[in-house]
């Protein structure tokens, strides 16, 4: 059973510069509600009861926001998306959970998704779509393995049209890969040598996914995104 989500957003959001200069990227709302709170309520419609949030500058927003509903993991200087996971730990103990990305929308049934990742006995399960390769993390599958994993490619060196969609299934055993006190991130440090190790593997879903981290992106998702519509 999954009962802790940590979801970062303690990134700065220059390219959505004016809207970012007072308020945090995933405040920013989508349909009236912050994006961030968008990524609680999906944990939340499969039972998932504890968030974690990863956060940054203006943490205080956040705290203000969501006050004790929610946990808070606080970075003092930026630390990539790994360290920010590993400063995390103590919060999110030794159990199996997910984490994902507060900007983006995505529609995944995290059920289906389990199954998936314990099918496989899979340290990490990434939940995977088509998608704009050169803006993500594109991978390429040996079956259901990820055999190859690359952030943000070169058209020509991208393995295939599939992207990850900011969201995983990780056991506890992730931290062994991540040191203290390091700025480490998981999609450049981290998923490259669980491919390599044969541990890393990809869920396919067909929900809905929109990426908000530009301006362009963030103004055609508050039009294109449609909610929640896998079962839950």
């Amino acid at each position: 059973m999954l009962t802790t989500a940590f979801i970062l957003s303690g990134g700065i959001g220059e390219r959505l510069k004016p809207l970012t200069d007072h308020t945090a990227k995933t405040l920013l709302p989508i349909q009236g509600k912050p994006k961030v709170a968008w990524n609680m309520e999906l944990a939340q419609r499969y039972g998932i009861p504890r968030i974690v949030l990863g956060l940054g500058q203006k943490a205080e927003q956040f705290q203000r926001h969501f006050r004790d509903a929610v946990s808070y993991s606080i970075e003092q200087e930026p630390m990539g998306t790994a360290g920010a996971l590993k400063l995390a730990q103590e919060l999110i103990g030794n159990q199996m959970f997910v984490m994902m990305n507060g900007d983006e929308l995505k529609d995944i049934n995290i059920n289906e998704m389990l199954a998936f990742h314990r099918a496989n006995r899979a340290l990490a399960t990434l939940a995977i779509t088509e998608g704009d390769v050169a803006k993500s993390g594109c991978v390429k599958l040996d079956g259901e393995k990820i055999s190859y994993f690359i952030e943000k490619p070169e058209m020509e060196a991208a393995p295939s049209t599939l992207i990850s969609a900011g969201l995983y299934i990780l056991e506890p055993e992730i931290f062994d890969y991540i040191p203290r006190n390091t700025t480490f991130s998981i999609e450049r440090d981290v998923w490259p040598l669980l491919a390599a190790e044969g541990r890393l593997f990809g869920f396919r879903f067909s929900g809905q996914f929109l990426q908000t981290d530009t301006l362009e992106k963030y103004q055609a998702a508050e039009h294109l995104w449609k909610g929640f519509r896998e079962p839950a």
